[in-house]
């Protein structure tokens, strides 16, 4: 049933004349048992493992050798665990021999196992290593086989404008025409591969001409068949179904002849859709069946997925088994499924990896830090030594210093009586004219102690007559208007006067609003005393915060309204917030049949349950219409979770049936970004609630 390939195209698959063996053109040191991993893995596997067994347990040159062809034949059989551990021990060995470019081929080809394996995490870490590695020791070859790495990562996640980049990074690096050609092929392949994706197939099939042409010059038949593999999709996108028949024989000859049967049910695949393309079901089918049989046996199940979906699309068309249908789509679900559940535990093994090392990144943080601790005790130690010595010298000098400084003390002594005596007599004036105002006045230094009131500041603060001086400002502004005072003598100190309103706590515990004005006189900066005198506007000060008030509010439901959302996010010193967006279910129908007063009270009563059951911390706020916003600064999902828990618990209770929706803040996102999702949530849970 099979169309025979071309004469050409299948000597060039069994044969590949060894004009040019792929490392001779590389100037890396490698293992002769690497060039024999492209002809014969299997063979070649034994080998190392043999020589391996039997290697001096001091030679780690030889056993990086050894491992990197062993991870070169993993690669050839698709063994791409092998090739990631392999490719981890050869790491080992060449760091402990010193040898940094095999160090970097290890570090490449554990990352090919760990990308080929889908842990895109692991791999961009070990190319990202062997980078750092290359800067220290630069090789334009290696500099080249990761971007060769990177490229086939980021076609892997489907960037194939970041593949095509890398591709071109890794070929301007070879800047030898005759180096590294397997290399060489592989960049022009991921190149053409790209290209091919971004709609530009002209330059792509000139890639690729190119890359064949190349890969002539040597024998590496994995290597042709993938060349093939590229050639075969590029034919079905042109329609051309004789040119995607040959390359599929000549991939399916290239695997019987590495006995590596992946390679064959890629050659069955490209076969089976070249006969699906030509409108022969039959052939497509049996064909396609074989491939979808090889996958299963290598338990390669994304590729076995791929291929049963095609087979359950020609199954349904043309074919009359109803029990092989079944069971391919059992079979189909049940692959679905495994993949998923396997990309999920990748995913939970790449994040716990992830804790680990940060865990180790930390301990040794801490370790270091201990290190330095360390030293600078030992530096201290030397150093308190010399301040010793210096110390007893010092004392002798300080001595006779003393001696000197008791004569000026019992001069300044009496300065400083007569400067006391002067104070004493300025305070007292300043008393006798505080007693003579009627108004708030209180006199204080710059540091914000209070040396007097008049009886009016006295009285309304309850600071006792006589008392004054025991007290600082602090005592009796409000913990709120805190860096206000703050502000005020900071003024005080820079202009020598200040003007503002501060908010004092009365005798009786209630708050006042004080407009000050105040002063500083005399012409000592650390003796300068500051008058203060003050008028009460608290009515003035309530009256405009219950406007501010009335204007954040909804006149129906007294709940506050969108504008409060701007001051809720500017007020908010926590990193995260939560928001529930509750919307009433059928709430027009009550407004058509029982009208729109009725609907005012059911939107009230709506508005009464959602407060019983609001933390003290919480904020209500009706967005609109029937829809209400619930807002928690609570950075963490369980208050959150809860709250929504005990609405869906006492949902009878509420005037009218509801929907809600959660989200908590991701990362910096704003307010409106948060409530958006939420808002997305609610309609979600909306519909699953009229489907149920």
């Amino acid at each position: 049933m099979l169309r025979t390939a071309s004469p050409l195209l299948l000597a060039l698959a069994l044969w590949l004349p060894p004009m040019v063996c792929a490392q001779d053109s590389s100037a890396l040191p490698r293992h002769p048992l690497e060039r024999q991993a492209l002809l014969d893995p299997d063979g070649a596997l034994q080998r190392i493992a043999d020589e391996l067994s039997h290697l001096p347990a001091e030679d780690d040159h030889e056993r990086a050798l050894l491992l990197l062809a062993q991870a070169n034949a993993c690669r050839v059989i698709a063994d791409w665990q092998c090739q990631r551990d392999a490719g981890r021990a050869a790491t080992q060995a060449a760091e402990r021999a010193g040898v940094p470019h095999l160090a970097v081929r290890g570090l490449i080809a554990e990352a090919r196992g760990a990308i080929a394996i889908q842990d895109y995490h692991h791999g961009e870490e070990r190319l990202a290593a062997a980078e750092l590695l290359l800067r220290e020791h630069p090789n334009a070859e290696l500099q080249a086989d990761v971007a060769l790495g990177y490229s086939s990562m980021s076609h892997a996640l489907g960037k194939h404008a970041v593949a095509a980049d890398y591709a071109q990074r890794g070929l301007d690096a070879l800047s030898d025409p005759n180096q590294a050609l397997p290399m060489r092929v592989r960049l022009l392949r991921n190149r053409g591969r790209a290209l091919a994706q971004l709609g530009d197939r002209l330059q792509a099939r000139a890639l690729l001409r190119q890359a064949t042409e190349i890969s002539s010059r040597f024998d590496d038949p994995k290597l042709s068949a993938e060349l093939y593999l590229e050639a075969a999709r590029m034919a079905r996108i042109d329609a051309d179904h004789a040119a995607q028949r040959e390359y599929g024989q000549a991939v399916l000859a290239l695997g019987e002849r590495l006995r590596n049967s992946q390679l064959q049910g890629l050659g069955l695949e490209v076969l089976g859709l070249a006969a699906l393309d030509e409108q022969q079901p039959i052939e497509a089918i049996g064909t396609l069946d074989r491939a979808y049989a090889a996958f299963r046996d290598l338990a390669l199940h994304r590729d076995q997925l791929r291929v049963g979906r095609e087979l359950l699309r020609l199954l349904l068309d043309h074919g009359d088994d109803d029990a092989r249908l079944h069971t391919l789509i059992r079979q189909t679900m049940a692959l679905d499924e495994d993949i998923i559940q396997a990309d999920r535990a990748q995913s939970a093994a790449d994040f716990q990896a992830r804790l680990e090392r940060a865990e180790q990144q930390a301990e040794l943080i801490r370790l270091e830090a201990d290190t330095r601790l360390t030293q600078q005790r030992a530096e201290r130690l030397a150093e308190t030594e010399r301040l010793t010595r210096w110390l007893a010298l010092a004392t002798l000098a300080g001595l006779l210093i003393l001696a000197a400084l008791f004569g000026l003390q019992r001069r300044s002594h009496r300065r400083l009586a007569r400067t006391l005596a002067d104070l004493q007599e300025s305070r007292t004036r300043a008393r006798e004219y505080l007693g003579l105002s009627s108004g708030m006045v209180c006199l204080h230094n710059l540091r914000g102690q209070v040396v007097d009131l008049n009886p009016g500041a006295a009285e309304a603060l309850g600071i006792a007559a006589g008392a004054a001086e025991t007290h600082h400002l602090d005592e009796v502004v409000v913990d709120t208007a805190q860096q206000g005072l703050q502000d005020y003598l900071t003024q005080l100190r820079q202009q020598g006067h200040a003007e503002m309103t501060l908010r004092f706590r009365r005798s009786d515990g209630s708050h006042a609003h004080w407009r000050v004005s105040a002063r500083a006189f005399g012409e000592d900066s650390e003796r300068r005393l500051v008058l203060m005198q003050a008028l009460d506007v608290t009515d003035q000060v309530e009256q405009a915060e219950e406007l501010r008030s009335m204007a954040l509010r909804d006149p129906l439901t007294g709940c506050f309204n969108r504008r409060y959302l701007t001051l809720f996010e500017l007020q908010q010193s926590d990193p995260g917030w939560a928001t529930l967006v509750i919307d009433l279910d059928q709430f027009k129908r009550i407004n058509d049949a029982h009208g729109h007063e009725h609907g005012d009270q059911v939107l009230r009563d709506f508005a009464s349950f959602l407060r019983q059951h609001l933390p003290a911390d919480g904020a209500l706020v009706r967005s609109g219409g029937d829809e209400f916003i619930l807002l928690l600064s609570a950075p963490e999902a369980l208050p959150a979770k809860q709250l929504m828990q005990q609405l869906e618990r006492h949902r009878d209770d509420a005037s009218c049936a509801f929907s809600v929706g959660l989200a908590l803040r991701q990362g910096r996102e704003s307010l409106i970004s948060t409530i958006a999702r939420a808002d997305r949530s609610m309609y979600g849970s909306k519909d699953q609630r009229r489907q149920g």
